[in-house]
Parts: C-alpha cells; structure tokens; sequence
C-alpha cells in the first residue's frame, strides 16, 4: 500500500482534535427554518436503574404550534442535538463511561423513532448519515471482536437500518426499556461498513482468532464531500491505516481505500 504524506496525515489529525472539541459543546437550543427546539427538562425517573426523562420544547414554524415531547431510554445525560428534516437526533451518555447514545425522535408523530448505543457518533455534512463505532457489552477474554464501523440513514426506517432478521422483527414500543431485549436492539443497529468480513456477511458478529487480527479504530470519523464518503483511522496488524469509505453510490455499493502511514 502506498504510505501516505505525513503533512497531510498532521491536517487531518488536527481535524480529527476539532471534532472531538466540538463534540464536547452542550447545546440546550436549536433552531432552523422549520423549528425552534430547546431542552425543558431533566426528571430522574427511577433512582435504582438510574433512568431520566427529557423534555424538549418544540415550536414549529410553519404551523405556529409550540408542543412537547418526551424522550425515556437509557440516556443520562444530553450532549447536543441536531435537526435533520423532521426529526431530532439527540446525542448524549449512558452512565459515566459506558457508552455514548443517540436517540432519534420523530417531530410529526411526537415519538421516538430509535435508540442507538455507539461509540464517537458523527452527522454527515447533510446530517442524513450517522457514522458510529458499535458499542459491545463486556464479553470474556477468549472472545475477540474488531471494532465495527456502521451508518445509520436517517432517511429509511428503523427496521431497515438493521441487517439481522431477528432484530428487524422486534417492535421497540412493544419492550420495556430495561429489558434486556431493549438493549440488544439497541446495540445490534447500522449498516456495516468496515472492515470487509462484517461486510461481506452482513453481520455485526465475526469473532477473531487472536488480538493481532483486530481491527482497532482509534480516531474520530471524518466525513467528506457531504454524504459521500467517512473517513478514520484502523490499527490492524502493528501498522496504522487512513482508511477512506466511498457511499456515493449506496450503502450495499461502497468502495474501500486504505493506506498506511507512519506517525512516528
């Protein structure tokens, strides 16, 4: 593989530091042409499962109605939020250090539409593509897994942002939310993008034999040209990859690029 310029690396790295700055921000209020949204409250719900409730504010322009929805899952703290059409998408935590999450509610209906369990979430430029990291549960040594990139399009339904059967079939307002069918739905979500044998079996599980065949990401996602391609970087094998995910022409077409580089 070709070794890439370290100039080039250093900017994108600099990229890679802002991204994580601006995640850090906690935007209680936003507003676009359609709608004007804001974070009304915070409620514990439940001291010994440690689950809030949210309430946001909504004032809709075009209609001139202000109403309000809630949001209950397993999210204990908000980070931002964004607009992307009608819908919210809610960016936040599980606990202190168990996972980021990511809650899509729907402005029309007044519901949330999804819930996701992730890790470094990332809006594509048009705010279509949610690029993320799956989150894992804690598993036993002799387990190994790689880190799997996924998207999740905000234009298709919750059932077919998930390529397992079984996962399409649950009805999430039909489970309690500490269930534990409830979670796993909630981890098991996102089109696979890398690496190629999660791919290639359209499944979010390929246990490895050793350490040394795990696919680590160990930056941020980097998105380009709008919605049309993600970038990050893989450690895979003691050597460091850019590697570069073309979507342009669909989620079941992508192409691959890898390159190596030294940051030493």
């Amino acid at each position: 593989m070709t070794r890439i310029n370290k100039t080039i690396m250093i900017s994108i790295l600099i990229g890679f530091h802002w991204l994580t700055a601006a995640s850090s921000l906690r935007i209680i209020e936003i507003e676009n042409d359609l709608y004007k949204i804001s974070i009304s409250e915070k409620k514990i719900i439940s001291s010994t499962t440690d689950q809030f409730k949210f309430v946001f504010s909504i004032y809709d322009k075009t209609t001139k109605r202000s109403y309000f929805i809630e949001m209950k899952n397993l999210t204990t703290d908000i980070q931002k939020f964004n607009i992307y059409k009608d819908k919210i998408i809610v960016f936040g935590y599980v606990g202190s250090n168990i996972s980021d999450s990511v809650t899509i509610i729907d402005l029309k209906s007044n519901k949330e539409l999804d819930f996701i369990l992730c890790y470094k979430p990332q809006l594509s430029e048009t705010s279509r593509y949610l690029g993320f990291k799956k989150f894992y549960p804690r598993f036993s040594p002799n387990e190994v897994q790689s880190d799997l990139v996924l998207i999740y399009d905000l234009e298709k339904s919750p059932s077919d942002n998930r390529v397992d059967e079984k996962f399409k079939k649950i009805r999430r307002e039909e489970i309690n939310i500490a269930s534990p069918e409830y979670t796993v739905l909630s981890e098991n979500v996102g089109h696979p993008i890398y690496p190629s044998e999660n791919v290639e079996s359209q499944t979010y599980f390929v246990w490895i034999d050793s350490l040394e065949e795990r696919h680590l990401i160990t930056s941020s996602f980097l998105w380009l040209g709008q919605d049309d391609n993600i970038l990050f970087i893989d450690q895979y094998k003691s050597k460091k990859w850019i590697v570069l995910i073309d979507i342009s022409n669909g989620l079941g077409n992508i192409t691959t690029i890898r390159k190596t580089y030294d940051d030493t």
